[in-house]
């Protein structure tokens, strides 16, 4: 099958050098690409609306060879704009589907192209806003006119069941929180007891994704083995962080690292922890990845009750989005790992195994 696909996803190697890059978003991405293309012919055409500190020339090789057309812009200019859409319009009447992660204004209208050359189209919903939580009109024009476009899509792929509420009722869709490429969890290994107790978090550094929760409720716990190991990315709590280590030595803040250093975090895990403050609206409509990557590790897991949580009951620690619950359920995470760690490890290792690209691909078709 030919497989356009719409993103906004630049080559993995480049993760790490791009500021405002969604490190997640992009990794998805590319694992979609991935999946698809072990099975199907696959073109990509992504947008790129961010500031780049890369060489445009290695950035446009790299690009060539994983058969990637990139639109690069840093203010999301006209120029740019009608490149992509020249592109799309060439492209679309070569493939049999296409696909978009998200939906993004420089392929609005797609649903109705698509229709118009007899094409299946699909977009995959990672997360959305609504008009009601942005501040400024242009933004709540912009979510309106983004929740007009889902309904033109033949599918829509939710990643949260929070994004039923803005498609149309008789719509085909479905609910696909997340896949995993197993292969790389293959070599993490169960927990060993030690004197210290790791917690880790990694991820974006933000108050919507409750790091400042965690931290504040962490520092109330008085247990001198606990650890709490922190890496991600997010400039507005980077300060923040390096002061809360200073006042307390059992918390290490790593700042963003690399994949490979990201693995032999969660290897050091005992407690790996998902503290989105649900307290945010927005953060009904989308769906925590990094849950499932948790699961992976067989890891203890504690976790706020993202939409949908009850799927996962059996094999994460939920708690509410307060500093009282989040010290209950790290109270209750260490006693798990002192007595039912192989446990846990085995039974969520196996609960991962749902969730494998290979496993899930057919449903984004």
């Amino acid at each position: 099958m030919k497989i356009l696909f719409c993103g906004s996803c630049l080559p993995p190697q480049f993760e790490r050098k791009v500021k405002y890059l969604s490190a997640a978003g992009n990794q998805y991405q590319n694992n979609l690409i991935k999946a698809l293309k072990a099975h199907n012919e696959v073109k990509i055409i992504s947008f790129i609306n961010i500031e780049l500190e890369i060489s445009l020339d290695e950035l446009s090789s790299e690009c060539e060879t994983l058969n990637i057309k990139p639109v690069i812009t840093q203010n999301g200019t006209l120029a740019a704009f009608i490149k992509y859409r020249k592109l799309l319009k060439q492209e679309i009447k070569w493939a049999d589907i296409i696909i978009s992660y998200n939906v993004l204004y420089p392929w609005f209208g797609l649903g109705r192209m698509a229709a118009k050359y007899h094409k299946k189209a699909v977009a995959v919903v990672a997360d959305y806003t609504p008009p009601a939580e942005h501040g400024s009109l242009l933004r709540k024009i912009y979510a309106q006119l983004t929740q007009r476009e889902f309904s033109k899509y033949q599918k829509i792929v939710m990643l949260s069941p929070g994004v039923d509420a803005y498609l149309k009722s008789d719509q085909e869709k479905m609910v696909v929180n997340g896949c995993l490429e197993l292969s790389k969890f293959e070599n993490i290994t169960p927990p060993t007891l030690k004197n210290t107790i790791n917690i880790v978090y990694t991820g974006l550094l933000s108050k919507i994704t409750g790091v400042d929760l965690l931290v504040e409720s962490f520092m109330k716990v008085n247990n001198p083995k606990l650890r709490l190991i922190i890496s991600g990315q997010g400039e507005d709590m980077s300060i923040y962080l390096t002061e809360s280590a200073k006042k307390d030595n059992r918390i290490i803040f790593k700042g963003f690292v690399s994949r490979e250093e990201y693995y032999e975090i969660l290897q050091s895990a005992d407690i790996l922890v998902n503290p989105r403050n649900m307290n945010y609206l927005q953060n009904t409509n989308n769906f925590p990845s990094k849950v499932l990557e948790y699961i992976a590790t067989g890891r203890v897991i504690i976790s706020t009750k993202f939409n949908g949580y009850e799927e996962y009951y059996e094999h994460i620690i939920f708690v509410d989005s307060s500093e009282s619950a989040l010290i209950a359920g790290f109270l209750k995470a260490v006693e798990v790992v002192c007595e039912d760690a192989s446990i846990v490890y085995e039974k969520n290792r196996e609960f991962a195994r749902e969730f494998g690209w290979e496993e899930q691909i057919d449903k984004f078709m």
